[in-house]
């Protein structure tokens, strides 16, 4: 079964380039293409989708967008221009925590897309992070009672 994936890109070069792409033997397929963040929402919100690939200068992206996409079960992952070097930040504020170059290869995406529907599949505190030591064992001592 395909990942079914929405894009949202306000005419961005990238859009039609990656459709194609990932629609060559991709384990991706892009169901549908929308032309604004209202249309984006409305299209997640009816669970046609479980990812989003949206471009970084789309109007009226923020916030309070990638949440509802969230909530409706699409994890959104953000496509920057090279050399944009307020668009990552500005989009990882935003709550995307998967981003991809807009040069990015059409393979590449297709493993972004399908490892950040995981992530966003995982249980809560089902990932570690490198210096998370919450699963080593804490010694402990016995206290005898009276003496503590």
């Amino acid at each position: 079964m395909k990942l079914a994936v929405l894009s949202a890109a306000d005419g961005a070069a990238w859009e039609e380039r990656l459709v194609m792409g990932l629609g060559r033997g991709s384990s991706v397929e892009i169901v549908r293409r929308c032309v604004d963040v209202v249309e984006l929402l409305a299209v997640a919100a009816s669970g046609q989708g479980r990812a989003a690939l949206i471009a970084a200068g789309l109007r009226r992206l923020d916030a309070e967008a990638v949440d509802r996409l969230r909530a409706s079960g699409v994890v959104a992952v953000g496509v920057v221009a090279r050399g944009d070097e307020s668009a990552e930040p500005r989009m990882q504020a935003m709550g995307m925590s998967h981003l991809v170059p807009e040069d990015v290869e059409p393979s590449v995406l297709a493993s972004v897309l399908a490892e950040a529907v995981r992530d966003a599949e995982a249980p809560a505190g089902s990932r570690r992070a490198y210096a998370d030591t919450s699963s080593v064992p804490v010694p402990t001592r016995a206290i005898p009672p009276g003496s503590g």
